[in-house]
């Protein structure tokens, strides 16, 4: 018994002063956060206009992609239909060995120009730099010199939701302010009480993206994704060093974003991370998964994903991450920088350490816990006990010193989450903190088991897959461009107008009643629409609409919804055109046989 206590005893000061110094170390990391918020106060922030009149430079968007389909193929579409930019391509490497990942990206190009097929020429998987090599190689062959120049790349995910002015944000900062830049990632969340694992992404992303990354930024060190976290959405200019992610001999490596970052930055190339706040429209949802009235919000420009939501899932995750960027990058890369530089890799690798430091702890509470228990059971006054955390010890004193240092960034997590999401999410943030301690402990195990299985016994480090599924329209109402955006955006009408437009729709679409108002020309009507639904305008001859249609449509609908019909070359069909989305099935209800008409 004298050897276990002991045992606990040791792992006790161990914990404490691991507490200590990483709560020390978040406490100056705030005191940065705070300096930067003061000597950037005065700045002007980004306005929408200047994103707008911004001249437009070709941006390619490369994504990687291994057993993805069903999931890049959607998130390539939804790029497509909401990005709000004109000169961009999008480039999806896939493997000669993954089917069905190659049959979903070829639909996809067949009817979108924009996207492009990238085939890797051996067998996958090996890993994301090795396929990004092949990506950047097939778009240069893309390129027409004097025509289309790529001027910024930008590397994603399969399962990103890019938000409708990413592109925008992404010419605009690179490469006038930064060679290699990173926008925030936030994670679509789940119900508050019940998603305990895929929550838990959303409070790490929260804080990391918002503050952790600016600290990093403003202390002048290169800020390359801690070990914990995944890489953000990366863009960087063309003629930035940055192109070659892996040489051939390095494919079975990983770190590929780390390592670029950590390149450029000791190149003395300028890198950052870009927080762009925007205001803009939304229709929130009820209870009853309706989507409410517009009223408008302010929100970061940042990518979305639909993290894992199984505990087996989230290891396999972090484990990758923590395998590129705490061990490989450290083997590769070293120390060499200034010394914020060497501070911040030390934060990113640290990790491993301190998921180890964080389990002695829940240990150590257990024991003291269970010897609480023993004390009070009917043999606690038989067998004398000695305490772990004697009150007269300097023990006590750092764990008194340890838990205002846990409460105080309990508070920091709490406000990040609450800022991004919502006051559930925040007060569920907390116990999630048990949860996502035992996800990283675990996934620093399996890391540290790989990593030495290819050290000691040379077993190839190949891409852990991670399933993905890409959220259905219902669980992306909230983050898609709605039409009021769309009007802001194009300038064409001021947030007053737009305001007071709301208050007088009664059931209305906002630019019809901008029409009605006399504030929205028929020319801009339309072309709004068109970009909003995608769908193209064309001119209609009323003389040639078929009386027997005309007569066909029922009374309400002619009036209520200025539905008209027009024949198509096709004998027995029509084209149903509206001067306002019927419903939210727009284009099954654009299509009609004779006599079959849409009763949304």
């Amino acid at each position: 018994m004298e050897f276990l206590e002991q045992t606990f005893l040791v792992l006790a000061y161990v914990a404490a002063l691991g507490f200590l110094v990483s709560g020390l170390d978040d406490l100056f990391f705030d005191s940065q956060f705070l300096v930067h918020l003061w000597k950037t106060r005065r700045q002007p922030p980004f306005r929408l206009k200047d994103l707008r009149l911004a001249q437009e430079q070709w941006i390619a968007l490369i994504v990687p992609a291994w057993q993805e389909g069903g999931v890049v193929n959607k998130m390539a579409e939804y790029a497509a239909r909401v990005v709000r930019y004109e000169k961009y391509d999008i480039f999806i490497g896939v493997y000669p060995n993954d089917p069905e990942t190659n049959r979903c990206v070829d639909q996809i190009c067949a009817t979108h120009p924009r996207i492009h097929k990238v085939l890797v020429p051996h067998p996958g998987p090996t890993c994301k730099a090795d396929c990004l090599n092949w990506i950047y190689r097939a778009m240069r062959l893309n390129e027409v010199p004097g025509v289309r120049e790529y001027g910024v790349v930008a590397m994603h995910d399969a399962e990103d939701l890019l938000h409708p002015l990413m592109l925008k944000v992404y010419n605009y900062v690179v490469p006038s302010q930064y060679d290699m830049a990173q926008l925030p990632v936030f994670g679509l969340e789940l119900p508050a009480w019940r998603g305990w694992v895929g929550n838990t992404y959303i409070d790490d992303f929260a804080e990391l993206h918002t503050k952790i990354f600016t600290c990093a930024k403003a202390s002048a060190a290169s800020s390359p994704p801690p070990a914990s976290e995944p890489p953000s959405p990366v863009m960087f200019s063309n003629g930035s060093p940055t192109p070659t992610m892996a040489t051939p001999s390095s494919s079975a490596i990983s770190p590929r974003i780390t390592k670029s970052a950590i390149r450029v930055k000791r190149a003395g190339y300028r890198t950052g991370v870009v927080n762009v706040p925007v205001e803009r429209m939304v229709r929130p949802k009820r209870p009853d998964g309706t989507l409410g009235p517009p009223k408008p919000v302010t929100e970061l420009v940042a990518v979305r994903e639909a993290f894992p939501r199984t505990f087996r899932a989230a290891v396999r995750q972090r484990a990758r991450w923590i395998l590129g960027i705490s061990f490989q990058t450290w083997e590769q890369t070293g120390w060499e920088g200034t010394w914020p530089m060497r501070y911040t890799l030390a934060r990113d690798r640290r990790a491993p350490l301190t998921h180890l430091i964080n389990m002695m702890g829940y240990l150590v509470l257990a024991f003291a816990f269970g010897q609480w228990l023993f004390r009070a059971g009917p043999w606690g006054t038989d067998f004398y006990l000695r305490p772990v955390f004697a009150t007269d010890s300097w023990l006590w004193k750092i764990v008194l010193v340890d838990t205002w240092l846990l409460a105080y960034r309990a508070a920091q997590k709490f406000i990040s989450v609450a800022a991004i999401y919502n006051w559930a999410q925040a007060i569920a943030s907390v116990p999630r903190v048990v949860v996502n301690n035992l996800i990283n402990f675990t996934a620093t195990v399996r890391a540290t088991r790989l990593y030495l299985g290819h050290k000691l016994f040379h077993v190839p480090i190949v891409w852990a897959k991670t399933a993905h599924t890409f959220p259905a329209d219902t669980e992306l109402s909230e983050y898609t461009k709605t039409i009021e955006d769309l009007l802001v955006q194009e300038g064409l009408v001021t947030k007053e107008q737009l305001f007071a437009a709301i208050r007088q729709a009664n059931g209305f679409s906002v630019p019809f009643v901008l029409l009605r108002m006399g504030l929205l020309s028929e020319e801009d009507f339309t072309s709004v629409w068109v970009k909003y639904s995608g769908l193209d305008a064309r001119f209609i001859n009323p003389y040639e609409i078929l009386r027997v249609s005309w007569r066909g449509a029922r009374k309400h609908s002619r009036w209520n919804l200025a539905r008209c019909p027009w024949p198509r070359k096709k004998a027995g069909s029509s084209w149903l055109f509206a001067n306002r989305r019927p419903c939210r099935n727009w284009t099954a209800c654009a299509i009609f046989t004779a006599c079959q008409w849409c009763r949304c």
